[in-house]
């Protein structure tokens, strides 16, 4: 009789390790535990990135990345890890020897190191060369060019990183490209004085996502190169960008840092500035589901009573989407809140498609209003970011708060939609000393294939209106809205400033239902001189209102108006409205964003099972003409659940 239950053939090995992922991000020694029915585990190992050379230095070279499939191990046992953390860049002051940027630490699990990535070149003097790593640091610029770090340092089969890119010399002086996991760094362009002298990006990452799922790294990339330095100024000298993996852009100052838990290089510094860290690495493991070919009845009885035996998987699913992001805040007595990113593909967009298991769903938060006073600058909070599967829509910029003396030296703005303009006595402008048009923050931004938001409106400063006084009168220009940009604050003839009113939100019938969102807040609106035009306190104007969509009205004053703003409205992705208040900063504070939302809309009434987590949101089956699709609704962060 067969020993395998009657069945005859090979007995081959079986896991069932549910498809279990567990990240081990913080550096330094670590461990993990495999569950009891894990025989074979894929593991991602991603040593710490390089940092980057000094004064217009190379990139630092990404962290080695090691990718095991199908790795035999033991349930219920323990296996050390360490994640190595990434190298410091390279510092030092003009004209004196910095030395190149410091080299990652090593990352291991399973008896397997991946190397750390060696740091960037320096110039200055003789130079400093990229040192070799993982993958190698570029080489440095400036007066004389130097050569890259070499990759795969020591040798693996597969590689784990490529070289960095060699430095040119000579008056234009670029720093190369640290290597990355992909792809090697790629060298500087030099224009002789022709056009902008383009120093070298950092070589690509990995996508890691085949093996251990998607959502890790930078967009599923591990090990990208940083970027090299620049020289000033831009646009004379653009710095390189850090690859795809977390690698860390090059800048005509001081260099950006790799990402954490990438393992990505740190970017360079420009003439004569520091270079900045690498990236720390990171250990994945997931523990594989996986019975293929012929296996005994006695395992297979075995693993069913456990709960470990594979179930059927649940056919693929394609969704129409509308994710929103959270909305921006608005300022302190200044800009509306922009409202959140609008992306969608319904109606007859490309759906997103997902096979079965628990896929996260990011719902951003609202931006959170200010009323700092220190010199009564509040510039209100971005909103954060909505995720579904590989579509991200960007938090909507804060909206500018007032500055006493100056253009407003912290404001961003930018977002899904931009913040409104905010208010100035500080810069000259048509009507005497003082001025106005204060320019709202950039939408879209990052930007999407479909624009996912508007430019906020401009703010008015302080003018000096015709008549025998300046006047303190100005306004806040309205946050953007998906459908239309926020409007610009506008001189009233008695000389009070209206605040912007917020950009129009998009109306959407994903859910059977139309809907409005993504509009922005309004703006804050100053006093005028009303029937005695050398006064200085009379009533502002009333309040601007919130773009349909959730937007929050801007505060206004006196007779027609409330000094506080409203908040965007919850789950609208709406931006908050800016608050309304006395030349002395005694009162008033921006009000915040709208949290985002995510809808899912799958066909029906055939399919999978499909559920939602947690509580808060909600499954619901549409009645015709829908013909019985299902739609998820996420008003909070969590997963969809298919199969």
């Amino acid at each position: 009789m067969a020993l395998n239950g009657g069945i005859i053939g090979v007995s081959n090995k079986t896991s069932f390790g549910k498809d279990t992922v567990t990240q081990i991000t913080a550096t330094g020694p670590g461990s993990i535990t495999t569950i009891a029915g894990t025989r074979l585990v894929n593991a991602v190992i991603a040593a710490g990135g390089g940092g980057a050379g000094f004064s217009q230095g190379g990139g630092g070279g990404a962290g080695g990345l090691r990718i095991l499939s199908s790795h035999p191990v033991c349930g219920s046992t323990p296996y050390a890890a360490t994640v190595g953390a990434g190298g410091a860049g390279a510092t030092g002051t003009g004209g004196s020897p910095p030395g190149s940027g410091t080299s990652g630490n090593a990352s291991t699990i399973f008896c397997t190191p991946s190397a750390g990535g060696g740091g960037g070149g320096s110039t200055c003097g003789t130079g400093y060369p990229g040192v070799a790593g993982g993958s190698g640091g570029g080489g440095g610029g400036n007066t004389c060019g130097v050569t890259g770090g070499a990759g795969n340092t020591p040798p693996t089969d597969p590689i784990q990183g490529y070289a960095g890119g060699a430095g040119i010399g000579g008056g234009e002086g670029l720093g190369s490209g640290g290597g990355g996991a992909g792809a090697v760094g790629t060298v500087g362009t030099a224009t002789g004085g022709g056009g902008p002298a383009q120093a070298g990006p950092g070589g690509v990452g990995i996508d890691i996502s085949p093996y251990v799922g998607a959502g890790i790294g930078d967009s599923n990339f591990l090990s990208g190169g940083g970027g090299g330095g620049s020289g000033s100024p831009s646009p004379v000298y653009l710095a390189g960008v850090g690859g795809s993996g977390g690698g860390g852009d090059g800048n005509k100052s001081t260099g950006n840092a790799g990402c954490t838990n990438t393992g990505g290089g740190g970017g360079a510094g420009g003439h004569p500035n520091a270079g900045s860290g690498g990236g720390s690495g990171i250990v994945v493991v997931k523990e594989l589901n996986k019975a293929s070919g012929v296996w005994s009845m006695q395992s297979q009885m075995q693993a069913k009573a456990a709960g470990t035996w594979p179930r059927i998987l649940a056919s693929p699913v394609a969704f129409q989407y509308l994710v929103v992001a959270g909305g921006g805040a608005g300022g302190y007595f200044g800009g509306g809140g922009g409202a959140g990113g609008f992306r969608t593909s319904f109606p007859g967009g490309t759906a997103i498609t997902l096979a079965d298991g628990e896929h996260d769903v990011t719902v951003g938060a609202g931006g959170v209003g200010k009323d700092t006073c220190g010199a009564c600058i509040g510039n209100g909070g971005k909103g954060e970011d909505s995720i579904f599967s590989t579509i991200t829509s960007a938090g909507g910029g804060g909206g500018a708060g007032y500055t006493a003396t100056s253009p407003n030296p912290a404001f961003v703005g930018t977002g899904g939609s931009g913040g409104g303009g905010g208010q100035s006595e500080g810069i000259p402008g048509p009507y005497g000393p003082y001025g106005e048009y204060i320019p709202g923050g950039a939408g879209d931004t990052p930007p999407s294939p479909v624009s996912q938001g508007n430019p906020g409106g401009t703010g008015r400063g302080r003018s000096k209106y015709p008549g025998p006084a300046f006047q303190k009168y100005m306004g806040g220009g309205g946050g953007g809205g998906h459908t239309a940009a926020g409007t610009a604050s506008v001189l009233e003839p008695n000389g009070a400033s209206q605040g912007g009113t917020g950009g129009a939100g998009t109306p959407t019938c994903i859910t059977g239902a139309t809907t409005i969102y993504g509009g922005g807040g309004g703006g804050a609106s100053g006093g005028g001189p009303g029937a005695n035009p050398v006064a200085d306190n009379s009533p502002p104007n009333g309040n601007a209102p919130g773009g349909v969509g959730g937007g929050g009205a801007g505060g206004g004053g006196g007779p027609t108006g409330t000094p506080q703003s409203t908040s965007g409205s919850v789950n609208t992705g709406g931006g908050g409205g800016s608050s309304q208040t006395d030349s002395g900063c005694t009162s008033g504070q921006g009000s915040g964003g709208g949290s985002g939302i995510v809808i899912i809309r799958a066909p029906g009434p055939a399919g999978p099972t499909l559920s939602v987590s947690p509580g808060s949101n909600s499954k619901a089956t549409l009645p015709a003409p829908a013909g019985g699709c299902t739609v998820l609704t996420f008003n909070a962060t969590g997963k969809v659940i298919i199969g």
